[in-house]
């Protein structure tokens, strides 16, 4: 079952794609793809349990498992949403267009703490690769660039771009930082 489904997953991405963009049309190309990328995790993970609801979805029809796996992703960027996750990612961590000099001091501070954090994250995502990732986060930062225009630009993968952008986002607002490697 496990590499009928692998491939049942893989072909049936760019339709899972395009109804998650339908559903979140706001949302980032980059964050539809880690939602898709989950779901699939998910219906892996979940296949190989004995009666769990990807192996009943699977032996009734196969129209049933592409609303579940559907599910996982709409779930995971509705989490998200819920959570502000999404919202804060969308936008650069660059300074406010605004005069204001207390928000336009707190945003160079924050960019200042960000830049002291890729090493660390470079270092945790990729240590072998840690120079280029430490460049394309420095990019990222600088220009809020897209995660797959950057990754491209700098030869990384754009999934751990992601992530370590976003164990810098975690550490900058206190969360405690997961290390998903």
């Amino acid at each position: 079952m496990s590499r009928d489904l692998t491939t049942w997953l893989h072909a049936s991405r760019p339709a899972l794609l395009l109804q998650l963009r339908a559903r979140f049309p706001k949302i980032c190309g980059s964050g539809l793809e880690d939602a898709a990328q989950d779901a699939a995790l998910t219906t892996l993970r979940l296949s190989v349990v004995q009666g769990s609801c990807v192996q009943r979805a699977w032996s009734r029809s196969v129209a049933d498992l592409e609303r579940l796996v559907f599910t996982f992703a709409w779930r995971a960027l509705r989490g998200e949403l819920r959570r502000g996750a999404r919202r804060s990612r969308l936008l650069p961590l660059t300074a406010p267009s605004s005069r204001d000099a207390t928000r336009l001091v707190e945003a160079h501070d924050t960019l200042r703490r960000a830049h002291r954090l890729i090493p660390d994250a470079a270092a945790l995502y990729a240590p072998r690769g840690a120079v280029s990732l430490r460049a394309a986060l420095d990019d990222r930062l600088r220009t809020g660039d897209d995660d797959l225009a950057v990754a491209r630009r700098h030869g990384v993968h754009r999934s751990v771009l992601c992530r370590a952008r976003r164990w810098i986002l975690a550490s900058l607002s206190g969360e405690a930082p997961r290390a998903r490697v």
